[in-house]
């Protein structure tokens, strides 16, 4: 299912083409209802780059937002994190802008754009109170942020040479003591339930590190993984 939608992002769509594609292709199943990505062109403000399936009046609130604002979407963009939200509290956000109607019951998920280890953005999805927030692919919401920040990375006319905001400056790379370990496993050929049973986290937990440690890495495989990581010295 991934593959039409990375072949999409080579394409360099805008977008709102985007937002759609995520709405109507991957995420699909999970009963998503609107999608908005946003750009963070300096730290300090996001700005929507992209748009599906919104009114026009939460469009409007949320087309620039200042990183001060208390919403989830700035949280994830922050944190480098997902974050989760019950739908009834998102729209208490809302507060600031009488015309925005109530958004009915239902959940958000906001979940950082991540480029060389780095929040470069951000993307909401919001979805119906029939699809439980329990049944969501946090492994590909990960990966789509992955892959939205290789498209943005090369879309964006603000960033230096590295694809990182000039504003926003380098983070040193380093793993933390679990990520090494789960590494050092990778290396040795095991599947992430067997990391999961030797380490004893869930294979969830494990999927997630990995996907952390690609994003930081900037590589896709775990193959490329253990290589890149071998090259910079940081699984020993």
């Amino acid at each position: 299912m991934i593959g039409p939608f990375v072949q999409l992002l080579t394409c360099s769509p805008s977008g709102d083409l985007v937002a759609k594609s995520l709405q109507m292709g991957l995420l699909a199943p999970f009963g998503v209802i609107s999608t908005m990505i946003w750009n963070a062109p300096h730290p300090r403000e996001l700005i929507q780059i992209g748009s599906y399936g919104n009114p026009d009046e939460i469009q409007r609130f949320l087309r620039r937002i200042s990183v001060r604002t208390d919403i989830p979407i700035v949280e994830a963009y922050l944190s480098a994190q997902i974050v989760v939200t019950d739908l009834e509290e998102f729209s208490d956000n809302f507060h600031l802008v009488t015309d925005v109607p109530k958004l009915g019951p239902g959940g958000s998920v906001s979940c950082p754009i991540v480029h060389n280890g780095m929040s470069i953005g951000a993307f909401a999805i919001m979805r119906t109170r029939s699809h439980s927030m329990a049944d969501l692919d946090v492994d590909l919401i990960q990966t789509i942020g992955y892959l939205l920040g290789l498209w943005l990375a090369n879309t964006r006319a603000d960033l230096d040479d590295d694809g990182v905001p000039s504003e926003l400056g380098t983070a040193p790379l380093s793993l933390t003591d679990r990520q090494t370990q789960i590494l050092h496993l990778i290396g040795e050929g095991c599947t992430s339930d067997e990391i999961a049973a030797q380490l004893a986290f869930s294979s969830s937990t494990v999927k997630q590190e990995v996907v952390r440690m690609k994003l930081a890495l900037n590589v896709y495989s775990r193959e490329d993984l253990v290589a890149e990581a071998r090259r910079l010295s940081l699984n020993s």
